[in-house]
Parts: C-alpha cells; sequence; structure tokens
C-alpha cells in the first residue's frame, strides 16, 4: 500500500505542473506574413497571450449582441507578464492596432477598454514560401559572421579597449524603464541634472502611490531642469489631463512653467476615428532658461508648418498647437 501511495503520488499533477502543461498559441502566421514579420517580438508574444485570453472570454460570457468575443486585458497585464517596461507594452497594443490584428473599444475613462482580436492573415504564395523556408538545410539558412571592423590604422580594439580611449566626459547618461526606477535614481541626482521623463500616461499611479508629474514636482522643487512628455487619444482625455496638470502645480506652487500641446486635427471628443500612434502630445518644462522655452515654442511653430499639409490615411492629419497656463 506505501508503495502503491508513493508511486500516485509521483504520477498526480500538481500546481506546478499544471502551469507547465499549459502553452500559448503563438501563429506561425505571425512569422510567413510579411507584413507581420516586421513587427516586434513584443507585439508578437501580446497577441499570442490575448488568443489564449478568448477562452477565458468566452467562460466569462463575455460575447456582444453579433456574437464576437470580446476581452478585457490592460497594458499594465502585458507588462508584468511579458516582464517588459509599460511604455513597451504601449508600443505593443499599438503595433497590433496597426497591423489589424486587434480593435479597441473605449468605453470611456474609468471603465476598462474592450479588445476584439483579429485573425491573422497569410496568403498561399506566402504560407508555401514559408513552408520551403522550414524545409530548408541548416547550412543553407547559415548567415556569414559580421565581419570586425578595424580602426582607421587597421588593427582591431575591442569594445572595452576602445572605451578606454575615449575621452573623459562630464555627462552622465542614466536610463530607467519604471516609475520606481526613476524615483530611486531622483535621490542620486545632482542639482544640475536634466530630467527628460516619457511615460505616455502622467496622471497613472506606481506601486508607490507616485504618479510621474509627481517626478517631475520633486525634481522641480530641488532645480532640476525637467521635460515631461504626455500623450492622449481624445479631447476628454486632454481636457482631464490639462486639469491635473494645472491642479498638482497649483498645489506645490510651482508658477513658472511652459507647457505645449500639438494636437491632430482629427481627434474627436471621446471616440477615436483613426490610431496613428498618438492624436495628441504635450510637453512640459519646469527650469529651463528663457531660451530654452522659447525653442519649444518656436519648434512648435515649425511642426505646425511642417504638417500643414498633410493627411494620415483619409484623415486630417494637420496639426495644432495648444497650451495650458
Amino acid at each position: 500500500m506505501i508503495k502503491e501511495g508513493v508511486f500516485m503520488m509521483e504520477r498526480t499533477y500538481r500546481i506546478c505542473d499544471v502551469v507547465n502543461e499549459e502553452f500559448l498559441r503563438f501563429p506561425l502566421t505571425l512569422l510567413a506574413n510579411p507584413q507581420y514579420k516586421e513587427m516586434s517580438l513584443e507585439a508578437k508574444f501580446v497577441y499570442a497571450l490575448l488568443l489564449n485570453r478568448l477562452t477565458l472570454s468566452q467562460k466569462n460570457g463575455w460575447i456582444n449582441d453579433d456574437g464576437e468575443v470580446y476581452l478585457v486585458y490592460t497594458r499594465e497585464e502585458a507588462s508584468a507578464t511579458l516582464n517588459i517596461s509599460y511604455k513597451k507594452a504601449i508600443a505593443a497594443f499599438r503595433e497590433l492596432i496597426e497591423n489589424r490584428l486587434l480593435v479597441e473599444q473605449r468605453q470611456g475613462r474609468g471603465y476598462p477598454n474592450l479588445l476584439y482580436v483579429l485573425k491573422a492573415e497569410l496568403a498561399d504564395r506566402d504560407a508555401a514560401e514559408f513552408l520551403d523556408s522550414l524545409d530548408k538545410p541548416a547550412e543553407e539558412n547559415a548567415v556569414e559572421p559580421y565581419p570586425m571592423q578595424n580602426c582607421q590604422n587597421s588593427t582591431s580594439r575591442t569594445a572595452e579597449t576602445a572605451v578606454q580611449d575615449m575621452p573623459e566626459s562630464h555627462i552622465q547618461t542614466c536610463h530607467t524603464d519604471s516609475l520606481e526606477g526613476v524615483i530611486k535614481l531622483l535621490l542620486s541626482l545632482s542639482q544640475s541634472s536634466f530630467l527628460h521623463i516619457d511615460p505616455y500616461e502622467i496622471d497613472k499611479k506606481g506601486i508607490s502611490g507616485t504618479t510621474y508629474l509627481d517626478v517631475l514636482i520633486q525634481a522641480t522643487q530641488a532645480d532640476m531642469k525637467c521635460l515631461l512628455w504626455y500623450g492622449f487619444m481624445t479631447k476628454n482625455d486632454k481636457i482631464h489631463i490639462n486639469q491635473y496638470i494645472v491642479n498638482r502645480l497649483e498645489e506645490e506652487n510651482i508658477k513658472e512653467y511652459t507647457c505645449i500641446e500639438l494636437i491632430m486635427n482629427s481627434i474627436r471628443k471621446d471616440t477615436i476615428p483613426c490610431n496613428p500612434g498618438i492624436l495628441g502630445s504635450g510637453i512640459l518644462a519646469t527650469n529651463l532658461s528663457q531660451e530654452a522655452n522659447k525653442a519649444i515654442w518656436d519648434y512648435s511653430d515649425m511642426l505646425v508648418c511642417m504638417y500643414s499639409d498633410t493627411k494620415y490615411k483619409s484623415y486630417d492629419g494637420r496639426l495644432y498647437r495648444d497650451s495650458i497656463k
């Protein structure tokens, strides 16, 4: 009996075994269709995750009146599951939408967006070429090694040696992807630092309850030069963000700042007519010189002029400028 019990325990499935037996569906169409091949690996894996969630949506009864299955899956969830930055998750969703593999239906601020996964397309010719490439012997697909670059004096140097030969610089560049990473980095920066923050959503709180606008405020109060970029897709989103910026800066008694936005003429109140990546964006600058602030205004004028006769597909691609204070 003991031996039989031990034998059975060795064959029963444990939680780790259940996870180990789960696999993501990864359509080879994403590798065979020339259009999809250009997408990033992050976008392809997000698509596989979304396909995997369709079964759960069906069980939850998430089906609209037309019999179409939809799901709720955020950029944050994709970022956490794939262990990628939130910015890369945003870019991955954007790629899927642009390549007609995903449709996102907004329900308004405060409600999660509904996602409709679209079937990947593949022409017979592309499918045949892809299958032929899989059948080729390995030596036919081998890639020639990239030739090592030589210096002008024809002597090869390693990267370490090349770095040692570079003149010492007074500029130190630091990169970080997460909100918590920026907060930690902030503590080590000197007053002469220039902080460039590029998060897209500046009102979204992180684990610590802090937003990227809070980070800018902390850096500004420490007399650092700051530049914060943000984006929005509807006029309602713009109004919300503008009010958030003005209210927070007033609360912290920050009066000297420059905030300029460039908006595409096709933007709508609460719907997204097209997705060129972004329909509106803004730059919030603090502690910059008068000359630097003037340059921001001048460059925004130049961009409006550059896009004065532009279309995005069938939509009005012209830009207009706005500012908040």
